[in-house]
């Protein structure tokens, strides 16, 4: 079940001496994290002041990335070297498998407790968010949704519109186990689903339109507002159905302040206690799960049940407007039919700020659902992992075609967050100055970091190696940068993946009977995968204080080496390799150039405002022509995006499109 690496080019030793620096200090963000070379008084790093401590350097030894000694420079290379744990085989086949068996063992911690008292409900939030809009801004919206002006910044009409063009639902579901419930937005278009310009093209000839349900995962660990999502999705909400859980113990609020925090809350929240890149991941996927029951039976029964029950005892279909892929529909002859397979709906996802590793994490946990559920093994392993998987109602791939971040904190292990890691194994820290370290605190998710790992640290029941086992254990497993082999097992083009196994199916059915036939089906089968690419977009401002552009740096450079290795594996006679099976990801990576006096975080005006700049200026990882991309705002990016690279590539001729 595991996911083999094969051959990878990965990130060059050092790289990261070459990126950009965090900025300069100044009376405008003193108090921030600062640059490198501020962070001690001296050029050359001491041992004694920095790997002295014995927990760290048993921590750093277990996640296998070099220790932070010697010269500056010095310390730069180690932060821009990834592990081994990523980048040799064995290892990371290994950690793979292990991840696989994890997830099956805590399926049930994402399983929808959908039933007649626990929902999923709907009730409409339409007016209730208009009318906090009118009395925040003094504004007034004429419809259910509504976006911020590019210029102005001030709330305004979608698409220009007066007529009602989306609704805005309150979300109440429960997981399996909760006592309360939790709540999501769901925004929903109100126009029939048509060849619009915002809705997604077809996958294969003759389906139907329809619009992609999108997971939005939040920036703050406050809370999740609509405004915050108005500002992200802007006119895409017209053609987007667009899921944004409130995360464990979060609220649900109408519109952020200046930092994405909720200030309106509408006294709803979710039961639980808020751990980022940690039940947040499982409460995405929940929510997931929750409106793809909803559709599954809508399908099944022929739009007859399956809607969703409103508290004012009407009933909702969001079946009507939910993209469902032919390609999967059709997939099941030949004996490639994964249950639940053909009610898929299309689904997209965007991460900002502290939700990108959600998400980064959520697509890793399902490519090890995928893994199980894709896989013909027949092993008692196997099987007994399918049947724990569909007991806990997971009986589909959990597929996205597109992926959206930015500005996320995406590893501990490497880039500059490295430094913080240490000072919170360590206990102190001669590398960040008090101040700075206070600061730390206010990054989304690093304060229940840190106090994680201090109590492990601090644990006089533990023995030192048991400590560094669980520090080690903790970080792994809140790291995107460790398991991108799995994030490649969901993030593909599964309308044309599954097509692909159509055909594939048809080639081994036909070998002995009709070897011409199963010659071209063969074929077809292989251009059809070649373009199944998934779509992977990744934004970080170069003077982001808040989540330094080394993340994004790693984690799309380890990205694009595994998509390299998905490449090398399809031109091998090594057809049992799994790499082999995937489509790969089409990575855009981009700075964005802020122009103002704040942070430069996703929640800042300089980067809603900035503009893309060449990877040549930021060192990202992009296997796209960036050309088109340049000079543009991350709305106007991810618009484009959406459009244009979200299908996969085009399939020659004699391929079925």
């Amino acid at each position: 079940m595991a996911l083999k690496f094969g051959r990878m080019t990965l990130i060059p030793i050092g790289i990261l001496a070459s990126l950009p620096s965090c900025g300069e200090k100044s009376a405008d963000n003193e108090g921030y994290i600062p640059k490198l070379s501020e962070l001690t008084k001296e050029d050359v790093l001491t041992e004694s002041a920095i790997s002295g401590d014995s927990l760290w350097n048993k921590v750093i030894a277990l996640l296998e990335v070099p220790g932070l000694t010697g010269t500056q420079a010095d310390v730069i290379t180690s932060l821009g070297t990834p592990s081994t744990l990523a980048t040799d085989t064995t290892k990371a086949t290994a950690a793979a498998a292990a991840k696989v068996s994890a997830v099956v063992a805590t399926a049930t911690e994402q399983q929808c407790d959908a039933s007649a008292t626990n929902g999923p409900f709907l009730t409409d939030l339409t007016s209730t968010i208009a009318s906090g809009i009118q009395q925040k801004y003094n504004i007034t919206i004429a419809t259910g949704g509504f976006k911020f002006d590019a210029t102005t910044g001030a709330p305004t009409n979608l698409g220009g519109q007066t007529a009602l063009t989306t609704k805005v639902y309150l979300m109440s579901y429960k997981l399996k186990n909760d006592t309360d419930f939790r709540y999501a937005f769901l925004s929903v278009p109100q126009a029939t689903p048509a060849a619009l310009t915002l809705a997604v093209k077809t996958e294969s000839a003759g389906t139907t339109y329809g619009y992609p349900l999108t997971l939005y995962a939040h920036a703050s660990t406050s809370g999740v507002s609509y405004g915050e999502i108005a500002k992200v999705a802007g006119d895409l909400q017209l053609g987007h159905i667009i899921l944004a859980p409130a995360f464990p113990g979060e609220k649900i609020c109408i519109s952020p302040d200046d930092n994405n925090a909720c200030t309106d809350d509408i006294g709803k929240t979710s039961v639980g206690t808020s751990k980022p890149y940690q039940n947040d991941v499982t409460d995405l996927l929940g929510a997931y799960e929750c409106v793809r029951t909803k559709l599954t039976t809508f399908a099944s029964t022929g739009g007859t049940s399956g809607k969703f029950a409103t508290t004012t005892g009407s009933e909702v279909s969001i079946g009507n407007y939910a993209k469902i892929s032919t390609d999967m529909l059709n997939s099941g002859t030949y004996g490639t039919t994964i249950q639940g397979l053909s009610i898929q709906p299309l689904t997209y996802t965007i991460g900002l700020g502290r939700g990108a590793n959600v998400v980064a994490l959520a697509q890793q946990r399902a490519g090890a659902i995928n893994s199980v559920l894709s896989s013909t093994a027949t092993d008692e392993a196997t099987t007994a992992a399918k049947t724990a998987l569909n007991s806990a109602g997971i009986q589909a791939p959990e597929t996205f075609s597109c992926a959206i971040s930015a500005g996320g904190n995406y590893t501990l292990a490497h880039g500059k967050n490295k430094v913080y890691l240490n000072y919170w194994v360590a206990g102190y820290s001669d590398f960040i100055p008090a101040a700075s370290q206070q600061a730390l605190e206010a990054i989304p998710g690093f304060k229940e970091i840190h106090a994680t790992i201090a109590a492990i640290r601090d644990d006089a029941s533990k023995d030192e190696a048991t400590k560094a086992d669980e520090i080690a254990a903790y970080v792994k497993s809140i790291d995107s940068s460790f398991l991108m082999s799995l994030y490649h097992g969901s993030v593909a083009n599964w309308g044309k993946m599954y097509r692909a196994k159509y055909y594939a199916g048809a080639a081994e059915a036909q070998a002995s009977s009709n070897p011409t036939a199963a010659a071209a089906a063969a074929s077809t089968a292989a251009k059809t995968l070649a373009a199944a690419q998934g779509a992977g977009l990744v934004l970080n401002g170069t003077l982001d204080k808040v989540a330094d552009i080394s993340n994004s740096l790693i984690f799309t450079g380890i990205g694009a080496g595994v998509t390299a290795a998905i490449a090398t594996e399809k031109g091998t006679t090594d057809s049992t390799s799994p790499l082999a099976s995937l489509g790969g990801v089409n990575w855009l990576s981009l700075g964005i150039n802020e122009d103002g006096s704040d942070n430069g975080h996703v929640s800042d005006v300089s980067f809603m405002t900035g503009k893309a700049i060449s990877k040549d200026l930021t060192k990202m990882t992009t296997t796209v022509d960036e050309a088109s991309y340049l000079d543009k705002t991350p709305n106007e990016i991810i618009t484009s995006w959406l459009a244009n690279e979200c299908q996969g590539k085009a399939i020659n001729s004699d391929a079925v499109n």
